[in-house]
């Protein structure tokens, strides 16, 4: 089974202030923490970003070909780039995330069009793995006129791994937007 790893790093970061993919976390930058989480997962990586700051990774660059839709437009971009029987999406800014968390998404996508992650009744979108059927059914969403990731997932055949809301998944999932988020990454 051939899956491509989407790593989402097109958001405008203005809660940051600068561009939040090449932040320098510990020994590495955000981005390359996710390149090295998913890369044993993926035969194929590709970065989804809207500018030059990330040629120097080493990994296909795609813009997004329908612009300002949000990471939608970015997921639907990196499908169509590449022929895949499954696509693994992260956000750049999750650098918390665990192997452990990404093959949970493998054992859960059966005959489904998407897996994603539900704590506390809200669904984590941007840690997601989608089957090669989505690719139809979210460019129909978009057609549609539909672009928040949240409603596109809500009209796919999905499944729901659902994690107890408790301070191990709060620091897992922490999604690094602004600077107190950056405090609260060196803090734990």
């Amino acid at each position: 089974m051939k899956t491509t790893g989407i790593i989402l790093a097109g958001g405008l970061s203005s809660r940051m202030g600068e561009d939040k993919g090449i932040i320098q976390l510990d020994e590495y930058k955000m981005i390359e923490k996710i390149i090295r989480l998913i890369d044993p997962f993926c035969n194929e990586l590709i970065i989804s970003a809207n500018n030059s700051n990330y040629d120097k990774f080493g990994l296909k660059v795609v813009n997004d070909k329908i612009d300002r839709i949000g990471p939608v437009g970015g997921i639907i971009s990196c499908m169509r780039e590449e022929n895949s029987n499954s696509y693994l999406v992260m956000s750049c800014d999750t650098p918390n995330v665990s192997s452990l968390t990404i093959a949970q998404l493998f054992n859960n996508l059966y005959d489904s069009d998407v897996v994603i992650y539900k704590i506390d009744n809200k669904i984590e979108p941007l840690i997601s793995l989608f089957s090669k059927s989505a690719v139809e059914k979210i460019e129909e969403e978009i057609r549609n006129r539909i672009f928040k990731l949240q409603d596109v997932i809500k009209n796919l055949n999905h499944n729901t791994v659902f994690l107890e809301d408790n301070e191990k998944t709060k620091k897992e999932f922490l999604n690094i937007n602004a600077k107190k988020d950056l405090i609260k990454y060196y803090e734990e």
